[in-house]
């Protein structure tokens, strides 16, 4: 396995020394020089289904070579999606490692298999641009590690009792900053404007939006009743819902947004969440997700993916699930809304 440290941090898109020697925020110029150099890459959905289906392959290859290799996604770790460090801290660009890809049981895997593995997942990574990180690393050592230093890609396989493949993404942009490249800059126009502001005037007040968000975030959480045993969710003590401004084509209204506190549970009678309890509160939230017209982008549809986003691209509505071993948290954003008018 690669050290989680140094994976989340690949020289030249994602660097344990870019992190060390831009501790700061990084700059407008060198961010703009940043984001051209991502735009130069494809998005980060391209870049997610091309490499889960290369660890896909390199499973199929293992079981060929291997008898009794049958390979499935890790329950015991999660998709994990992160920002990217200095240069790119600032230009909306996210890294992602995906859930290790596993033998389901104990396979015995003689040098010889091994040798015949490595060989061919060698002739495989080599199409993403990934070499061993250690050219003179022998066949036979119980893990390889190909890297794109171009790219910030990361390939690794490993055997111990089995064999495991693991993938990093290197930062990349999403596709909703590409569709951005044909928005002109600034603020928006007025006549945009005056036609988001009669879009505002047609939906329900701020406050009302938010005690409908408050109350889908906890009809999801009950979704969780069928693995929960004395634990219960809890809302963040001390978060305070600050109105935000939106984003275009309302940036110029008075429009608002609120951002919830975490809604959270730990499971302490459980040594993991169970994938089907899991399953129900993605499914939940899916559902709930849908009425306030919010959907997954094309990463989170993958299965096994432990951090699902609902995103309504129009009015920026959110709502987010996500687990770790122990833990479930889902929190919400309302979409834009103007705030109730006062009595005089």
């Amino acid at each position: 396995m690669v050290s989680i440290g140094c994976l989340l941090a690949v020289v030249p898109l994602a660097g344990c020394d870019a992190a060390r020697t831009h501790p700061e925020i990084t700059g407008p110029a060198e961010t703009a020089a940043a984001e051209q150099r991502l735009r130069e890459l494809p998005s980060v959905e391209t870049e997610f289904v091309r490499m889960r289906a290369l660890t896909v392959e390199l499973g199929a290859i293992a079981a060929e070579i291997i008898p009794g290799a049958v390979f499935e996604w890790s329950r015991s770790d999660f998709l994990n999606t992160q920002q990217c460090p200095a240069p790119y801290d600032q230009t909306g660009g996210q890294m992602i490692t995906l859930e290790s890809y596993r033998t389901t049981e104990p396979v015995a895997v003689s040098d010889e298999m091994w040798q015949r593995f490595t060989g061919r997942a060698r002739e495989v990574v080599v199409g993403v641009g990934a070499t061993p990180t250690d050219p003179a690393a022998d066949s036979q050592a119980s893990g390889l590690t190909f890297r794109s230093t171009g790219n910030g890609t990361e390939i690794s396989i490993g055997r111990s009792r089995g064999v495991t493949v693991s993938a990093h993404i290197g930062c990349r942009l999403p596709e909703s900053e590409f569709a951005g490249d044909s928005q002109p800059d600034g603020p928006t126009d007025r006549d945009r404007t005056a036609a988001a502001e009669q879009s505002l005037l047609q939906r329900r007040d701020l406050d009302s939006e938010l005690a409908d968000m408050r109350s889908a975030v906890e009809e999801i959480g009950a979704a969780a009743d069928g693995f929960l045993h004395t634990e219960s969710f809890a809302w963040e003590r001390g978060a305070s819902n600050q109105p935000k401004p939106c984003e275009r084509p309302y940036d110029q209204t008075k429009g608002a947004t609120l951002e919830l506190g975490d809604y959270e549970v730990e499971v302490v009678s459980l040594s993991a969440i169970p994938d089907t309890g899991w399953q129900q509160v993605t499914d939940r939230a899916r559902d709930v997700a849908a009425r306030f017209g919010a959907a997954l982008p094309l990463v989170s549809v993958m299965p096994g993916n432990y951090f699902q986003n609902f995103v309504n691209e129009e009015d920026g509505a959110r709502i987010t699930v996500r687990k770790d071993q122990n833990t479930v948290t889902i929190s919400a954003r309302t979409g834009c809304r103007l705030a109730a008018e006062k009595p005089r």
